[in-house]
């Protein structure tokens, strides 16, 4: 992703946000579709698996990820720093 710099407009940096996005999420569907809907596994794991073990191992592994994911939104807010007066709160959304 291009890096943003102060001499950006506001509108040049969400520009860059919603192409950065855009590309992630491009990648992210076609990936699924190569997978067959499986984020976390190769197909040649599912193949090896099989299907419906191969789901429940992918089930078992979003649980886990679940399971992190307030501690993971805290430590990205810390990373962010602290927000400027009248800004809304930092809020992640949950995957």
């Amino acid at each position: 992703m291009p890096r943003f710099t102060p001499s950006q407009s506001k509108a040049e940096a969400e520009a860059l946000v919603r192409t950065w996005v855009d590309a992630h999420l491009w990648h992210r569907e076609a990936r699924l579709a190569e997978t067959g809907g499986f984020d976390f596994l190769e197909p040649h794991e599912v193949e090896k698996m099989g299907r419906q073990e191969a789901a429940e191992l992918e089930a078992l592994m979003h649980q886990t990820e679940r399971m992190f994911a307030g501690e993971e939104k805290a430590k990205i807010a810390r990373a962010l720093g602290p927000s400027v007066p009248g800004d809304l709160p930092l809020s992640l959304p949950m995957r």
